[in-house]
């Protein structure tokens, strides 16, 4: 049985030769998710595939082993080991214009989000623009959600549950702090900005504590436990991690690293502790991924599954 993924991905359900050429070569030109509509709509009645896409957020070429780095992700390697690695797979700069391709299949500067970082201008779709959660619906998943970092838009119809999902969770903006799930401005005027909690269940503000990737990786194992096995589904699983601010679990951290839980600083001025840190955020990283790749095993899931993972851009060096 052919295995097929796109960039570090491990999937999970064989397609026809013709659907796996054509979805692996527009893939690295930003239609990957509206090539997968076509693929899962030329199967037959029954044979649509669940899709969990798996972004991590400012992942760089050194910060998961199988490249090598002392940074240990076993389950990401996993992707690679037994799946196709695509090791010229481009996007954006930053975050939101990878975002963006990847939510519509479009150029991003077709939406005036270009490939120079611009924090004057805000970070948002068009309504109506037309996402892939909007043409899966029409394709069948009758379940999608968006669980982890939007980043996106709140407003105007911008928000995921008026942009094609049906289910939300996690956070709307850029940035939180892992603990306390508020914001922590920077740049200019920070200091007269508040900081307001980016954290949500659908609609509503979410107060749930914890760690926002064990948050993040929670709740899409619950939403694959509780999922029809007869009926497919769209997973989009935007981690925030390891983007700023470098906050680690204790647990991951030699005691000479830990900090305050309650620190907003963005990184230290140590240079090495800063990467100690980053590596213990990809930890929490690719623990979450195993726990999800664990559910979809658990569920039987594992031949009706396409799983795909990336990162929206690299690290910060």
């Amino acid at each position: 049985m052919l295995q097929t993924t796109t960039c570090k991905s491990l999937p999970l359900l064989p397609f026809d030769m013709t659907t796996i050429y054509r979805t692996l070569s527009l893939v690295c030109v930003a239609s990957l998710c509206f090539l997968l509509v076509d693929a899962v709509q030329a199967e037959a009645p029954g044979r649509k595939p669940n899709i969990v896409i798996l972004l991590a957020d400012d992942l760089g070429w050194n910060d998961v082993g199988y490249h090598g780095s002392t940074v240990k992700t076993p389950h990401i390697n996993r992707f690679v080991r037994e799946g196709i690695e695509l090791d010229r797979f481009y996007v954006a700069p930053y975050c939101v214009p990878t975002r963006a391709g990847l939510m519509t299949g479009h150029y991003p500067h077709r939406f005036g989000l270009t490939y120079k970082s611009n924090f004057a201008r805000k970070a948002r779709l068009p309504a109506e623009a037309v996402t892939l959660a909007e043409v899966l619906s029409a394709a069948g998943y009758s379940r999608r959600a968006c669980v982890g970092k939007w980043h996106l838009g709140d407003g105007e119809g911008r928000h995921p549950l008026r942009q094609g999902f049906t289910d939300f969770y996690g956070l709307l903006g850029g940035m939180v702090h892992y603990f306390d799930h508020r914001t922590i401005p920077f740049g200019p005027n920070a200091k007269s900005r508040p900081r307001v909690l980016d954290w949500h269940r659908h609609d509503e503000i979410s107060h749930d504590k914890g760690y926002t990737t064990d948050l993040i990786g929670y709740e899409a194992v619950r939403f694959i436990e509780r999922q029809p096995t007869d009926q497919p589904f769209l997973l989009y699983v935007p981690f925030n991690a390891p983007h700023l601010p470098l906050h680690a679990k204790r647990e991951h951290l030699d005691p000479a690293d830990r900090s305050s839980e309650t620190d907003t600083a963005l990184f230290t001025g140590d240079p090495a502790k800063n990467r100690r840190l980053l590596a213990a955020m990809v930890a929490s990283l690719d623990q979450n991924i195993g726990r999800i790749l664990t559910a979809i095993d658990q569920q039987g899931l594992r031949g009706k599954t396409l799983v795909l993972f990336f990162s929206d851009n690299g690290g910060m060096s």
